[in-house]
């Protein structure tokens, strides 16, 4: 939680939105993930994408034909 102790320090820093809040709300309305052994992360057992950033992965994505995005 570097992050808070960075914040807490008095610093000024750049307006950025809080790292951990997605990751809060899903653990607040129940849901969850994991991960599994290829790399992939599997959340709430509907959907899942590969490790690294959403941008890297919407170009993996938009570069094939998919017929859903879940499909990815």
């Amino acid at each position: 939680m570097h992050f808070a102790a960075l914040k807490e320090s008095g610093t000024a820093l750049p307006r950025l939105p809080d790292p951990y809040e997605p990751v809060v709300s899903l653990f607040e309305n129940g849901g969850g993930f994991s991960l599994d052994g290829t790399g992939m992360i599997d959340i709430d057992a509907t959907a899942s994408m590969g490790r690294g950033s959403l941008a890297e992965w919407l170009e993996r994505c938009n570069s094939r034909t998919c017929r859903t995005r879940s499909s990815c």
